[in-house]
């Protein structure tokens, strides 16, 4: 595999294709469905940790971005990633279910909003 390197828009981009699948993904789909399908279990996951690192990514490239997008919580979604990450004995599913219900459609308006602020060369 190849490196290559991103620019800030492309971990932003990365963010925004994560949180998308979250939404796809449950759509639709109650808390109960959640708790007993495990394949979700584990899409959802894959997609918070993706989340993650391309937020930790965004502030590894650009330390100022947090503070220029304080509503965009770069620390609290790595802090996610690394609880599902490294705590993965512990996961709570029903927190985690709170998550993607009250929290990714708001992180969903976030980065897209950052992305409409950004030049398409940052």
């Amino acid at each position: 595999m190849s490196r290559r390197s991103f620019r800030i828009r492309d971990y932003l981009e990365h963010m925004e294709e994560a949180v998308e699948r979250v939404a796809k993904y449950t759509q639709g789909k109650s808390q109960e469905e959640f708790l007993a399908d495990p394949l979700l279990q584990d899409a959802v996951m894959r997609n918070f940790n993706v989340l993650g690192e391309a937020a930790n990514n965004c502030v590894k490239v650009s330390p100022s971005i947090a503070v220029q997008f304080p509503n965009l919580p770069f620390a609290r979604i790595y802090g996610l990633r690394n609880q599902l990450t490294h705590g993965y004995t512990t996961v709570d599913l029903e927190i985690l279910w709170n998550v993607v219900e009250k929290d990714v459609p708001e992180l969903r308006k976030q980065i897209a909003s950052v992305l409409e602020t950004m030049s398409e060369s940052a």
